[in-house]
């Protein structure tokens, strides 16, 4: 009877073990077929990409944003489903590679626009100064400070451009004159400065603690960034207004101004050229 019992159960394991291995197949074989049929209409004409409308470049060359897509589409996901399908191309991928690959491009959107057809839409930098690693080299400069294109020295709109230096390693395209909040306060302080009836040309970044504002005619105000730019602003103005520089300002020049040093709080140093340094107190 034990014999028989046991005959019965192992007989039993085997019966279930060999329905469990059945299903395991027909599962696999259901997957499998699933897959291959998802493959075969991830290739279907009806819904591949073969139009890309570019939008919003005006600098940035439509044939070379059209190469990141094609490169981007090509090919298949595990060797099996294409990357040119409308449902399964790489939105993100492709976002991604555009602002890689082009610094001048701030911001890009990919979408569908129909079954057969997406859209790159692409928001370019703006210059609002440059910075110049030196007098030849000349890179253009966006609202935060992003280095994003060579400045063409022959162009108008680059010679107009105010000029920012940093005298310690040099910076090249993809870097930062300064962090974005810190590049826009310094940037509103430059615009503001010409409200006080100076010309401001360059300025240079000498360390953390001494700026230096270049004026046309070749006068310099010296500043320390820490002590706010609000402040720095009202220093400057009760020292234009003084009697000794007042007199000296005609068309945004300091006529006979070496430099005029604003680092000492309430104290303003400066030094006329061919002359000793003068020290005028604010109150």
């Amino acid at each position: 009877m034990r014999l028989r019992r046991r005959i019965r159960t192992q007989t039993l394991r085997q019966r279930r073990r060999q329905i469990v291995i059945e299903g395991m197949a027909y599962l696999l074989a259901i997957i499998g077929s699933v897959i291959l049929l998802l493959s075969q209409l991830s290739m279907v004409e009806a819904t591949a990409i073969r139009t890309v409308n570019v939008r919003g470049n005006s600098a940035t060359p439509s044939p070379q944003l059209l190469d990141v897509v094609r490169e981007k589409v090509r090919g298949h996901y595990l060797y099996l489903f294409s990357r040119g399908n409308i449902l399964l191309y790489p939105r993100f991928s492709i976002e991604r590679e555009i602002v890689k690959r082009f610094p001048r491009v701030k911001d890009v959107d990919v979408d569908v626009e129909n079954l057969t057809t997406i859209s790159v839409t692409v928001a370019e930098r703006k210059e609002v100064a440059k910075y110049c690693a030196s007098d030849t080299r000349c890179f253009l400069l966006d609202a935060d400070g992003f280095i994003f294109a060579p400045a063409l020295v022959a162009s108008d709109v680059s010679a107009s451009l105010f000029v920012y230096r940093v005298t310690e390693a040099a910076r090249a395209i993809g870097d930062r004159v300064l962090a974005p909040d810190a590049f826009r306060s310094l940037n509103g302080f430059v615009v503001s400065a010409r409200g006080l009836g100076i010309g401001p040309v360059e300025l240079t970044i000498v360390g953390d603690r001494e700026y230096r504002l270049l004026l046309r005619g070749g006068a310099e105000i010296i500043f320390d960034p820490a002590d706010g730019y609000s402040q720095i602003l009202e220093n400057l103005r009760i020292v234009l207004g003084a009697n000794e520089l007042k007199t000296r300002l005609e068309d945004g020049r300091l006529i006979e101004v070496d430099y005029i040093d604003l680092r000492y709080g309430n104290k303003v140093f400066y030094k006329l050229e061919r002359d000793t340094n003068t020290q005028i107190e604010n109150e």
